[in-house]
């Protein structure tokens, strides 16, 4: 899986988190960290190598943390099913 952003003048991406939060329950105490990647001064994108469970249906939380302490996050629906 492949995030890609875009680094701004005031402020820069640091490193991207992922987790997954089961459906329905939207409570911290069940997410889960999949995987972290720093990010290096002038890339713009993560790539992820992930195992996502298979029949599973979960929220996928991507945050972005930038410089001077700010986070950007993104959820996404996640279906995975082998039937």
């Amino acid at each position: 899986m492949t995030v890609s952003f875009q680094n701004g003048m005031e402020s820069s991406v640091s490193a991207v988190p992922l987790f997954l939060v089961p459906t329905g329950t939207e409570t911290f105490d069940q997410r889960k960290q999949l995987a972290v990647q720093p990010i290096p001064d002038g890339r713009v994108f993560a790539l992820f190598v992930l195992d996502i469970p298979q029949d599973l249906m979960r929220h996928l939380d991507i945050l972005l943390e930038c410089s001077g302490g700010q986070t950007v996050t993104k959820t996404l629906n996640v279906t995975s099913y082998t039937g």
